[in-house]
């Protein structure tokens, strides 16, 4: 069921993407184009759904005319887990939930946590609080990590122009060999 929903959950997203490509960013963008959208492109189950899901019109509604960098990290991080738990799936793992998923999904954790502090704007000032938020939720998805490499990471993170994934690219096998 959890799989369902995520896929469902991932087909309104990309569906979201493709509607609003193209489309004028000083002009809204309403509901009704949107399912006008759909329906033109036959996705009319997917329009019915909507219709009877009062959480997902409030969702698209957000997406459509807000498309803040919240709403897209929060996205992306939906999107990861979806696909760790994909693969997962497709790799026939039978591990119960609450068990650390893989180093992939660490890195992809840690990558979406060091564009959350750049995007708010995190200094060197936060750095005890980054590494704390970092090392507590890799303690769930990897062990051992390099506590060494960890605090490098993150204060690179806090103080360089890097990218996100180009300081976790950089770094991540130090990390955890």
């Amino acid at each position: 069921m959890i799989a369902e929903y995520a896929a469902a959950s991932a087909t309104i997203v990309g569906l979201l993407s493709a509607f609003a490509t193209g489309r004028d960013v000083t002009k809204g963008k309403e509901l009704s184009e949107f399912i006008a959208w759909l329906i033109e492109h036959n996705h009319h189950q997917l329009v019915d759904e909507i219709n009877k899901d009062q959480a997902t019109t409030v969702f698209i509604k957000a997406f459509l005319n807000r498309e803040i960098p919240q709403i897209h990290a929060k996205l992306d991080a939906v999107l990861a887990l979806v696909q760790s738990l994909m693969e997962r799936r497709s790799a026939g793992e039978e591990a119960a939930f609450g068990t650390p998923l893989n180093a992939h999904y660490g890195k992809r954790i840690i990558t979406f946590l060091f564009e959350q502090f750049k995007s708010h704007g995190f200094t060197n000032d936060d750095f005890d609080y980054a590494l704390e938020e970092t090392r507590a939720l890799l303690d769930q998805h990897l062990e051992p990590i390099n506590l060494y490499v960890l605090e490098k990471m993150v204060r690179e993170c806090l103080s360089s122009n890097a990218s996100a994934t180009e300081i976790v690219h950089e770094h991540w096998q130090n990390l955890v060999d």
